[in-house]
């Protein structure tokens, strides 16, 4: 049995950690721009934005002197220290492990700011393999980085379950892998727009929950045949 797990906003608060590092970096700027700063970083209109883009958005904005890639290169260098994993996400993959998943991260982004945090996290020693866009060369929600991760996990044999809490990259994704999917809401309805999805969860947790009970009830099903 396989299980995929999404990165950012999944097994971490990336939100948190990024606002925790543009207030920290803001810091260098004169005081009465600050808050407007952050606010441009993290609001809603660049959220979406992977972090070099929302960068280059605010070069522009606030017509920084620093690079592109200097900014991006210092948000590289001190972004990791400030990323933590949501609440009960390492309780959660040993349950999974103990369950007979085997674990793979899937995740969108540049590979030396996702192994950053990755490292920074000590994820790697949580999972059996992890598969970033920008090494894989391949980006969610094509079906083939998900393809790639159950390669690397031993093959498509048995459940395979993608948990996630982006609705085109990770749900769409995994439907046209035909991998099953639980979102993870975040307060958030779902739109039907996009698609079914075959479960929901509020917590990492609960997610992890939901498709150990669904796998082993598939288990005893087979057993009974």
């Amino acid at each position: 049995m396989i299980l995929l797990l999404d990165l950012d906003d999944t097994l971490t608060d990336a939100d948190r950690g990024f606002s925790a590092w543009a207030q920290k970096w803001v810091a260098r700027f004169t005081a009465e721009h600050r808050a407007e700063m952050v606010d441009f970083l993290t609001g809603d209109e660049v959220r979406p934005m992977y972090p070099q883009d929302r960068l280059a958005a605010f070069r522009q904005r606030f017509g920084v002197r620093a690079s592109a890639g200097d900014l991006h290169a210092d948000y590289i260098a001190q972004a990791a220290g400030h990323t933590h994993l949501v609440d009960g996400a390492l309780a959660a993959l040993a349950r999974a492990r103990r369950s007979g998943f085997r674990l793979g991260v899937v995740t969108n982004g540049p590979a030396d700011l996702q192994r950053a945090k990755l490292e920074h996290l000590r994820l790697t020693e949580h999972v059996d393999t992890v598969v970033i866009s920008g090494e894989a060369g391949v980006a969610k929600p094509d079906p083939a980085i998900f393809a790639l991760a159950i390669e690397r996990l031993g093959g498509p044999g048995g459940a395979r379950w993608m948990i996630g809490d982006n609705p085109v990259a990770d749900i769409g994704g995994a439907r046209a892998a035909g991998i099953r999917s639980v979102w993870l809401r975040h307060g958030r309805a779902w739109d039907d727009a996009d698609g079914p999805v075959d479960r929901q969860a509020d917590t990492i947790t609960d997610a992890v929950d939901l498709v150990s009970r669904e796998a082993g009830e598939g288990v005893a099903r087979c057993a009974d045949e």
